[in-house]
């Protein structure tokens, strides 16, 4: 049934709705007469729901299958390095979008969703870092993407970068590293500035997810109905209750210490109140980002003013300008001479000068 006679449908059951009012107190017929009508019109929006693929169904990209789930892959443009995207807990494709489009004319950018987020399948297997970035690896060659890759992770991802970087190395032209998240921040920072670990059966311990400020506006209907799915929040709650063993385990072993670029981008504006340490967090939190320029000898740190812990979404137009400065420099494009970037001291001094 088309949608023209499904709203003809409605409008006679508005127009009957004030008279079966006044019928009613003569007869009950209009009362059935109205349910009748209701049960039709239900009837005729299932339809045309049985005809249409829901919000599950409509992804954008690919799905590509692994041992025992599928994960979902999107990628569009044309040009090198390729560049990936990956998100923190919680996160999942759709939020790179206003990123990924700024890029897109460039280069060739993919987003994709870890198991149990957006549209990819949920997976019985561990939900810790190293897994996650293995899945990544597989992805990326099944889906025949051309490396080596310019990483980009937020958060938690920084964590599974990581992990990329060692079982990988070959794979990364660089890195772009969002307020990512430090192997000793469970040593070092207050309990108040830790993620809360979910407590009770994990289908019960998550709260209403909402949408963050800067979330790409067209995109938000769609990502907060798959937000709302039980695979999701079954993702987030695993990934949750693993985080402290994936910084463990990660600060175990010495990272690859690659030749490759890296930008690490931290937040310019405060994020903990005084109950996760206020002040004395934040330097905390900003030691460990510079500590991080330590995973390569080519690494400078930018300052993204006016951004909160979500760079990518505050500052998107940065988060752009930062992946675009690492390939610029590095291929010794946009004016500059390939031989003095190449250089630790010269890389460094060349993205100081492209800082925000």
């Amino acid at each position: 049934m088309s949608g023209s006679s499904i709203r003809r449908y409605e409008r006679e059951v508005t127009s009957l709705a004030p008279r079966a009012l006044v019928g009613m107190r003569k007869s009950y017929s209009w009362v059935l007469t109205l349910v009748l009508w209701g049960m039709l019109l239900c009837m005729a929006r299932l339809a045309v729901a049985a005809d249409e693929p829901s919000i599950l169904d409509r992804y954008p990209g690919r799905m590509i299958a692994l041992a025992d789930h599928r994960i979902h892959l999107y990628c569009v443009g044309h040009g090198a390095p390729t560049v990936v995207f990956e998100s923190g807990i919680g996160g999942f494709s759709l939020e790179w979008r206003d990123v990924q489009t700024r890029l897109a004319q460039r280069s060739r950018v993919c987003a994709y969703d870890r198991a149990g987020y957006g549209w990819s399948d949920a997976s019985a297997q561990p939900a810790d870092a190293a897994r996650s970035a293995e899945e990544l690896y597989q992805v990326l060659t099944r889906a025949a993407e051309a490396g080596p890759y310019l990483l980009v992770g937020h958060s938690y991802g920084g964590f599974i970068l990581r992990w990329f970087a060692r079982r990988h190395q070959e794979a990364v032209a660089g890195r772009v590293l969002l307020d990512t998240s430090a192997a000793e921040q469970f040593e070092r920072l207050p309990a108040g500035a830790l993620p809360l670990l979910p407590a009770g059966p994990a289908r019960r311990a998550m709260r209403m997810p909402q949408l963050p400020d800067g979330f790409p506006a067209a995109e938000r209907t769609t990502a907060l109905a798959l937000m709302l799915s039980p695979k999701a929040r079954l993702a987030t709650v695993a990934e949750l209750r693993s985080f402290a063993a994936s910084a463990h385990a990660l600060s175990e072993l010495p990272d690859a210490r690659l030749v490759v670029p890296v930008l690490v981008v931290s937040r310019g504006r405060r994020v903990f109140d005084a109950a996760a340490g206020g002040a004395a967090s934040e330097a905390l939190w900003r030691a460990m980002q510079v500590h991080m320029t330590a995973l390569s000898p080519r690494a400078a740190l930018w300052v993204a003013r006016g951004a909160g812990h979500l760079v990518h979404l505050d500052r998107p137009d940065l988060v752009a300008r930062a992946v675009l400065s690492i390939a610029a420099v590095d291929l010794g494009s946009a004016g500059f001479a390939a031989t003095s970037q190449r250089t630790p001291a010269g890389f460094s001094a060349t993205l100081a000068r492209y800082s925000p």
